[in-house]
């Protein structure tokens, strides 16, 4: 103490203000001093009450009895959790600690203790609810987890079979460790997310699709549903997952089916549109030029006349069989028909250039090509023919001079390592304007109608190289100025 003042501290005002029960007994049993809280705890309303009852004999259980004493032997008792009877006969829980001290060759017990049987009632009911989780848990048809500070704390039986690790594996991986059943591409977001669970941020996602990747590679959809929770007096990650992978590939099937009826709707209305239009025109022409001779086969005079219109009516019924025919080919292009093979390009050029002239003499249409490997062969199928055919006739259609000229170069290049054959066809006709190159080879069915001719040709063109996984694309014959002629250049695969 400092200073001059002496304060007197008495024992048993000292034990009476301690919050929790205290006696001294003897080995027998028999408590000789106390608070008034240890009387309380076990339901006496006096002290001398308490003192005369034979407290350990007579309310702590045989067994347990017995243990304590083997502890007091040792000289100490620490939370010692034992169940008592009260005067009434009911039960509480109380917790002791007890020392073990000889005073004048008696052996007496310092003994502390606490009622804990709302602990005890908390804990068990604690208790309870595990095992009912667990039992749910382990019947569930979801995967369930506890993620607690990187670890899965807790997981049942289906968490196993879905990424196919045993739950040795499971509980032996380290922190964060589980990224590894995670797909790359998912893993960023999904560790942000159980992150913020186990530290109990509320800025989370709790439901969401993301891949799993098992043991075996195997990759699976899974959708979580995950809450924070405290488990052990700590946040933790309550995840719950269900496999979707085949309600995933059903929505993906169902998907492609309904672009395939959509594509196929489209491609249907497209060549009754075609046909609509351009079958049309074809008669129209027929008919006029039929109306025409009639009214000129009883005049000798229109004889020439006369012959002009059978060459027209010739032409336009070629006109449609070329339409049918060009139908026919779209088709087979859209039902992915056509077979690859190497195709010798010399001759498969030398025989468009030929079928072309008979409609396009030579003195009228002058081709020219350049020197090149006439060995060269390219990954193609026999519509190549079609696809060069259409180039050549579109050069003459839209070229008013005379002659109309084409020259075609050819060379080898590569694009992105892969070899290629470069087709250039650079005409001397009216070129095409810059913000048309692209539309020519994307254009919708109602544009196609009215390019006279040439959108079928191209659309065709496009679908054939495209099946090639070849390119085509067009550019001014003299840089910067489309009058001078147009440039078509095809890239094909070298075979």
């Amino acid at each position: 103490m400092r200073g001059d003042s002496q304060i007197k501290i008495d024992f048993k005002d000292l034990i009476e203000a301690v919050p929790i029960g205290i006696s001294i007994t003897t080995p027998e049993g028999e408590t000789i001093e106390c608070n008034s809280n240890a009387y309380k705890i076990l339901g006496y309303n006096s002290k001398e009450e308490f003192l005369e009852a034979p407290v350990l004999s007579h309310y702590f259980n045989p067994k347990d009895r017995e243990k304590f004493f083997e502890l007091a032997e040792k000289g100490i008792v620490e939370n010692f959790e034992v169940q008592l009877k009260k005067q009434d006969s009911s039960v509480i829980w109380v917790s002791i600690s007890s020392k073990v001290r000889k005073i004048d060759g008696n052996t007496f017990y310092f003994n502390s203790f606490q009622d804990i049987t709302e602990r005890k009632k908390v804990e068990q009911n604690l208790k309870e609810s595990e095992e009912k989780f667990r039992s749910i848990a382990e019947q569930s048809f979801m995967s369930i987890v506890i993620i607690q500070d990187g670890l899965f704390k807790y997981f049942n039986e289906r968490v196993t079979k879905i990424n196919g690790y045993s739950a040795e594996e499971i509980r032996n991986w380290k922190p964060n460790e589980f990224r590894k059943i995670i797909h790359p591409e998912d893993r960023k977001f999904v560790l942000e997310q159980a992150k913020k669970k186990q530290k109990g941020n509320k800025d989370i996602v709790n439901q969401y699709k993301y891949r799993l990747v098992r043991k075996d590679g195997e990759i699976r959809w899974m959708e979580i549903y995950s809450k924070t929770i405290l488990y052990k007096g700590k946040p933790a990650d309550l995840a719950m997952t269900i496999d979707i992978t085949d309600k995933i590939k059903t929505e993906h099937e169902l998907k492609e089916s309904e672009e395939k009826y959509r594509e196929a709707y489209n491609r249907a209305d497209f060549y009754k549109d075609l046909f609509a239009h351009d079958m049309s025109n074809i008669l129209q022409n027929i008919k006029s030029s039929m109306e025409l001779s009639q009214m000129w086969l009883d005049d000798p005079e229109k004889k020439d006349e006369i012959d002009q219109m059978y060459d027209i009516i010739n032409e336009q019924i070629n006109r449609g069989s070329s339409l049918i025919l060009n139908v026919r080919k779209l088709s087979s292009i859209d039902n992915g028909t056509i077979e690859k093979k190497p195709i010798n390009l010399q001759k498969m050029l030398n025989d468009a250039i030929e079928n072309v002239h008979t409609r396009f003499p030579p003195n009228d249409f002058i081709i020219e090509i350049g020197s090149f490997d006439e060995s060269s062969m390219v990954l193609a199928s026999e519509l190549l023919i079609d696809v060069f055919e259409n180039i050549l006739i579109n050069a003459a259609i839209h070229n008013k001079n005379k002659p109309k000229k084409l020259e075609i170069q050819i060379t080898k290049t590569k694009d992105k390592n892969k070899k290629y054959i470069r087709i250039e066809h650079k005409d001397n006709g009216a070129g095409i304007e810059d913000e048309m190159k692209d539309l020519i080879f994307s254009k919708s069915s109602k544009t196609e109608k009215s390019t006279g001719g040439m959108g079928i040709g191209l659309s065709l063109i496009k679908k054939i190289i495209d099946s090639y996984e070849g390119k085509i694309w067009v550019e001014d014959r003299v840089k910067g100025d489309y009058s001078k002629g147009s440039n078509f250049i095809l890239l094909l695969k070298e075979s």
